[in-house]
């Protein structure tokens, strides 16, 4: 409202004589445009900082609890969102609902513990780590997810280290 007032106030202020209404009010529409695009901006920014500071938060509170069960509702009072925002967050943001994020998390989690393990862990082990209920669990969304099993990617990694 204040961009509408001062593009008026310019408008009938100025020194210049507009040959007609018309290109008087074509002048004032222009200024309403550039002030609409100049708020739009600024928003989409502000929105856009205040998005990843939300990522980042869900991220931490996710990472610090992978290993045991988290629901929507949790995320919803760790970030003070309502259930529709945090699903428009992760949906417009990341592509996927909260639970399949956090489910891609646990999977990224296993692989790394995998990987990193040169002397296996049993898959109870790598599945309760991760978050996951049971090893049986953990095998489905494993292969589902990588197209191997998780004894598959454990000898990739560690071949050479056998001795």
């Amino acid at each position: 409202m204040i961009g509408l007032l001062s593009s008026f106030q310019s408008l009938t202020d100025s020194d210049i004589v507009y040959a007609d209404t018309r290109s008087a009010v074509f002048e004032f529409l222009l200024n309403l445009l550039m002030i609409e695009r100049t708020d739009t901006t600024s928003n989409l920014r502000h929105q856009s900082m205040h998005r990843n500071a939300t990522l980042q938060k869900a991220l931490a509170f996710i990472s610090a609890n992978l290993d045991r069960e988290l629901t929507n509702h949790q995320l919803c009072q760790t970030l003070n969102l309502n259930l529709r925002d945090l699903f428009k967050l992760c949906l417009d943001s990341i592509g996927c609902t909260p639970q399949v994020w956090i489910q891609t998390l646990r999977l990224e989690r296993s692989f790394e513990l995998i990987k990193a393990n040169p002397h296996r862990l049993s898959l109870k082990v790598v599945a309760k780590r991760a978050g996951f209920k049971n090893s049986n669990e953990f095998r489905i969304f494993f292969f589902n997810h990588f197209g191997r099993t998780p004894e598959q990617i454990h000898s990739s990694f560690h071949l050479n280290s056998r001795g």
